[in-house]
């Protein structure tokens, strides 16, 4: 998947669930009886900002220069892919109780 659709898809899924929550706090004040027009109109703003931020953000320069730095690391992955580092590599596992064996006979 393109790193640039999937920054986009995640702020959108903020922002609906950031227009979720102000929608809640609408019906609140509606049911309260404590809704004005300015209330309204600033809850929509609220509402409409972090859509535009995801509308925007792709095209930020920033955006560009995390796809390459996710390109370099997906890269160096796939060169490193035959030279992994085991923790647990077996003649090192019972080399070392041996060696604790050896120690407590007394054979050193």
């Amino acid at each position: 998947m393109n790193i640039t659709a999937l920054i986009r898809k995640t702020i959108f899924i903020f922002a609906l669930i950031w227009a979720m929550f102000m929608s809640i706090v609408l019906v609140n004040h509606f049911v309260d009886g404590t809704l004005a027009w300015d209330i309204f109109f600033v809850s929509l703003v609220i509402i409409t900002i972090p859509f535009l931020i995801a509308h925007i953000v792709p095209k930020l320069p920033i955006v560009s220069l995390l796809e390459e730095i996710h390109e370099l690391n997906e890269e160096q992955y796939i060169e490193g892919e035959g030279n992994e580092i085991y923790l647990f590599h077996t003649p090192n596992i019972m080399h070392y109780p041996k060696k604790l064996f050896r120690f407590l006979r007394g054979d050193f």
